[in-house]
């Protein structure tokens, strides 16, 4: 009885296990590969004269001034929670010590994006246009495949922009 009892429970136990995972969202591959996909930001930085303008200890900080609108809604910054989830956040300041940069996300990094598009404004009334373009699918080998485009302002760029001088790029 008590051998029988097991057997159920370990089948009864496989069968959850299958229907429980997501074959799209599923990070272990078939030759046993387990994958840890990072999430999708926008990454920004901006610097004048050598002082780091999101450095909220700087007296000329830009943080309030800036913001991000995307599919319509405008987002301001929010303060950092540390956690490492892929859940959307908005915009948010991370502090790294020498560092200080402005993070837009996060977006799943399982999924596709076509023409997902951000518009940075900044506090000089100026924008800068992100259109951000991603393919995800599993290789049959297990690993993951993936293709990312990004324009800024019509020209290739990347999820990361970065003013080194305030009204120049």
């Amino acid at each position: 009885m008590k051998r029988l009892i097991s057997r159920i429970f370990a089948a009864v136990s496989i069968v959850l296990a299958a229907v429980g995972c997501d074959k799209e969202e599923n990070s272990v591959s078939g030759d046993g590969k387990i994958w840890d996909i990072a999430p999708v930001n926008l990454i920004l930085r901006a610097s004048e004269g050598g002082h780091d303008l999101f450095d909220l200890s700087y007296e000329g900080n830009i943080i309030d001034g800036v913001s991000v609108t995307y599919e319509g809604k405008d987002y301001k910054v929010e303060p950092d929670t540390k956690a490492w989830l892929a859940v959307f956040k908005g915009l948010q300041h991370y502090d790294f010590s020498e560092m200080h940069i402005l993070v837009f996300g996060e977006f799943s990094g399982t999924k596709d994006y076509k023409d997902m598009t951000f518009v940075v404004n900044w506090p000089d009334g100026k924008k800068d246009v992100v259109v951000y373009n991603r393919t995800f699918k599993w290789g049959r080998n297990g690993d993951p495949v993936i293709k990312e485009q990004t324009s800024v302002n019509g020209k290739e760029g990347k999820m990361i922009i970065e003013r080194n001088s305030f009204g120049s790029y």
